[in-house]
């Protein structure tokens, strides 16, 4: 079974903690950086904004095989 590995980076004039998941993602000043991510034991990758998704990204999202994991996955 293939692994996604993926870590999302982003910034926002709120603190997450201060005012949680849904209302950080809301507000108009949140935007993500970039993503880090990996398939299996493959070399890290970054995906920034602008960029085409990652083929693995749309391999894992189709393949019920593939098994996608997130650093903070809650939130991300």
């Amino acid at each position: 079974m293939p692994i996604l590995i993926r870590d999302y980076e982003t910034r926002s004039t709120l603190d997450l903690p201060d005012v949680g998941a849904w209302r950080y993602s809301q507000h108009a000043s949140t935007d993500i950086w970039c993503c880090g991510y990996a398939v299996d034991d493959d070399p890290i990758e970054l995906w920034l904004p602008g960029d085409p998704v990652p083929a693995a990204f749309t391999e894992a999202a189709n393949n019920p095989d593939w098994l996608i994991c997130a650093f903070n996955d809650q939130f991300e």
